[in-house]
């Protein structure tokens, strides 16, 4: 048996992205969009990476945002505004083990993500995530994050450990809205697919599996 694995940013695809519940914070913080993308763009890279937690990332929003706001109402305000795209997690969830083509073709579905482990678990247990894919794999949990290329291989590496076969980089296609994610997963040398818009997904997925759901 061969196994193929379609591999899948999670916000943006499945879930709503971090940015759009960060809007409903800002508006309490009362800075506009541009400002608060600065500041967010300052840290991400060690708080998706797992190097600090959610309150020192809240906190030094805080801090540059010069707006003190409570740390558990941040936190309240962000995470009751994560939402799923509901139709692409049941198609997603109908891909496990489908036959590809031939009857010794088999597809392994997975989550690559940049994602703290906090946001992470929470949606995990929100969306009932592991329900949908057979695998989930973070930043957070790598030590580095979809902005570097090296972030694919790693990525494969731990696929290959917890579902115990040895993917082969030429069966794993990837799939984001962020075309420089897409760019970097190609330049590790895994095919990527950049999904302008969610609902695009599952036609992508056909596409490029050619399964028939």
């Amino acid at each position: 048996m061969r196994y193929k694995l379609c591999s899948l940013d999670q916000g943006g695809l499945l879930t709503n992205t971090g940015e759009i519940p960060s809007r409903a914070v800002w508006k309490v913080y009362g800075i506009d969009e541009r400002i608060a993308m600065e500041i967010w763009k300052q840290h991400d890279e060690e708080f998706f990476g797992g190097r600090i937690s959610e309150d020192h990332w809240w906190n030094y929003f805080s801090e540059k945002a010069s707006n003190r706001v409570p740390l558990k109402e941040v936190k309240r305000i962000f995470r009751e505004n994560f939402e799923p795209y509901l139709d692409n997690l049941i198609f997603v969830g109908k891909l496990a083990s489908q036959k590809l083509g031939t009857e010794d073709e088999t597809m392994v579905t997975a989550i690559w993500t940049n994602n703290s482990r906090e946001w992470l678990d929470f949606q995990k247990k929100k969306f009932n995530l592991h329900h949908y894919v057979d695998l989930i794999i973070s930043s957070h949990e790598l030590g580095i994050t979809k902005h570097n290329p090296r972030y694919f291989d790693l990525a494969l590496e731990e696929a290959i450990k917890r579902y115990g076969y040895n993917f082969l980089k030429k069966d794993v296609v990837f799939f984001d809205d962020d075309l420089r994610y897409c760019h970097n997963a190609e330049n590790a040398g895994i095919k990527s697919v950049h999904v302008p818009r969610p609902e695009m997904l599952p036609d992508l997925i056909r596409k490029n599996f050619q399964v028939s759901i």
